[in-house]
């Protein structure tokens, strides 16, 4: 006897969930699936297994990759970094601006108040 296999359209009908559930399921390893050409089947056990119980149990989750170690900088070659990243953000005031902008001036840009649009 062959084994029977199901698409995830019949498979969510005889599960009364969602396509989008099976599909969730066969990613995470609750449900087997079979590759067949570039279409994913359901064996029928499975689901009959499923109908058993409240639903699939999960796979075992992988372990985590572990952590890069930190990266040992110097308290100086820091400091610096960080200026140079600084820089990048914020540029001087050397950089030339846009034709028809200014640069902001304390004094004479709070004497104008507040800005008000509309």
């Amino acid at each position: 006897m062959t084994e029977q296999y199901l698409t995830t359209a019949e498979a969510a009908a005889q599960l009364r969930v969602s396509e989008e559930t099976i599909r969730r399921w066969c990613r995470a390893g609750r449900l087997p699936t079979v590759q067949i050409g570039r279409a994913h089947r359901i064996p029928l056990v499975a689901i009959t297994a499923a109908l058993a119980g409240p639903y699939p149990p999960a796979a075992a989750p992988a372990d985590p990759p572990p952590a890069p170690a930190p990266e040992r900088v110097s308290l100086a070659r820091g400091a610096a970094r960080y200026e140079e990243e600084e820089e990048a953000l914020y540029p001087s005031d050397n950089v030339p601006l846009p034709a028809g902008w200014t640069r902001w001036n304390p004094d004479r840009d709070r004497a104008r108040g507040p800005i008000i649009i509309g």
